[in-house]
C-alpha cells in the first residue's frame, strides 16, 4: 500500500471552533506508535448531536461511549432499485440479508441487526436491550426532507 493513497486529500479543512465543544488528541500508543491514536470529545450539558459514532470494539482497542439521552437513531430501510437490471437478483439478497442467517452476518460485524431472533453483540445497544430510555427517532421521510438542509449547515459552519 502506497504512503499516500492516491485519493486521499491534499489535507484536511480548518474546522471553526465550536462553543461547547472541546476536542483532544493524544499519541497514547495504544494503536499507533508515533501519531495521535485516542481522541475526546467533551460536550458541554445540554449538547445535542447526531452522526455516526463507532461501536465496534473488534478492530482495534476499545471503544465506547455514551450518549445522553434521548438518543439519537437513524431508522435504515432496504429496497429494491426501480428498474433493476437484475430484479431477481435483487430479491434473492434482500430475502438473504432480511432472514435470519443474514442478519447473523450484520450481527458479526458488531451492527445491530433487525431480525426479532438475532440479537445485537452489545445487547444493551438495541432498543428495548436496557441502555437507553428515551431514543429520537429520524425517519427516513425526514432525512430526505430535511438531509439537505443539514448537509448545508454543517458546510457553513464548519468548513467555510
Amino acid at each position: 500500500m502506497p504512503a499516500i493513497l492516491p485519493l486521499a486529500p491534499a489535507g484536511f479543512p480548518d474546522l471553526k471552533p465550536i462553543a461547547g465543544v472541546r476536542l483532544a488528541a493524544y499519541a497514547a500508543g495504544v494503536r499507533y506508535a508515533g501519531r495521535n491514536d485516542v481522541m475526546l470529545a467533551e460536550l458541554a450539558p445540554g449538547t445535542t448531536i447526531a452522526g455516526v459514532l463507532t461501536q465496534s470494539k473488534t478492530p482495534g482497542a476499545p471503544v465506547d461511549w455514551y450518549a445522553l439521552e434521548p438518543a439519537s437513531a437513524i431508522i435504515n430501510t432496504i429496497s429494491p432499485v426501480t428498474r433493476s437490471p437484475h430484479p431477481h437478483a435483487t430479491m434473492l439478497f434482500l430475502d438473504f440479508i432480511l432472514s435470519e442467517e443474514g442478519q447473523k452476518v450484520i450481527q458479526a460485524v458488531n451492527y445491530l441487526p433487525s431480525h426479532p431472533k438475532v440479537p445485537a453483540k452489545q445487547a444493551d445497544l438495541k432498543p428495548g436491550g436496557g441502555r437507553f430510555k428515551r431514543v429520537l427517532y429520524f425517519t427516513p421521510d425526514s432525512q430526505l426532507n430535511e438531509g439537505n438542509a443539514w448537509v448545508d449547515y454543517f458546510e457553513k459552519n464548519f468548513l467555510k
